[in-house]
């Protein structure tokens, strides 16, 4: 059952010079494991919900969390 569970992946802001810093700017919510590496290869191409909204620039996808 585990195996078909949804994923979530936290958008976070690494950068040094913002207040924001370590803080999950998005959480991506309904990724499937078998969507996870497509996920991660295609995140480049990010919406605009994942870039910070102090600094701008775009978070980094950590590690997924089960749901």
């Amino acid at each position: 059952m585990a195996q078909n569970s949804a994923l979530e992946i936290p958008i976070v802001c690494e950068n040094d010079q913002c207040e924001n810093h370590g803080n999950i700017v998005n959480l991506v919510r309904g990724i499937t494991r078998e969507e996870i590496d497509h996920f991660y290869e295609s995140y480049d191409e990010s919406v605009s919900q994942d870039h910070c909204p102090i600094c701008g620039e775009l978070g980094v996808a950590e590690e997924p969390i089960v749901s």
